[in-house]
């Protein structure tokens, strides 16, 4: 039933197994990298944070891709930056994720009054490197996830 879709996982679904799952099915997967695979999430982090570094610095770098958008609304505006490569010969245990093709790093810069937070997000996709397509589909799962989130408590109110 999920043949030809993008399924996207939060890190707790960030699985061997469920990728290759995912893949069996013929469907790509963008899984959520956290603590709970710290040295993949550490190693595509360091990776990514310098690649994007020599990217701004006009360096040569290894970011094949990068998508950015905004949105404002909600007396806040968030800008967000998807960076992409395909380039992992570097990565020691994409072996081990069946059908690994790129890694993701979305930067959210949200302004609130004088306030500025930003925050790195990573990812691993069967996908290939299209910047563009993996923002998209990293926003409907947070619009997704939000829109739960919202109806979870919205139910506890009444």
């Amino acid at each position: 039933a999920i043949e030809g879709a993008t399924v996207t996982i939060d890190a707790m679904g960030t699985q061997k197994k469920i990728a290759k799952k995912i893949l069996s099915k013929k469907a790509n997967y963008i899984l959520a990298l956290k603590g709970n695979h710290s040295t993949l999430h550490d190693d595509i982090r360091l990776f990514l944070s310098s690649e994007v570094d020599k990217l701004h610095q006009n360096k040569a770098h290894k970011i094949t891709a990068y998508h950015e958008d905004q949105d404002k609304g909600h007396g806040r505006i968030e800008q967000r930056t998807c960076y992409v490569t395909d380039q992992l010969d570097w990565l020691t245990q994409r072996s081990q994720w069946s059908g690994l093709r790129s890694v993701v790093m979305i930067e959210s810069q949200v302004t609130l009054g004088d306030n500025l937070r930003t925050e790195q997000r990573y990812f691993i996709s069967s996908l290939p490197p299209d910047a563009q397509e993996i923002a998209e589909a990293v926003r409907s799962h947070w619009a997704i996830e939000n829109s739960l989130h919202w109806n979870c408590i919205s139910r506890l109110e009444q």
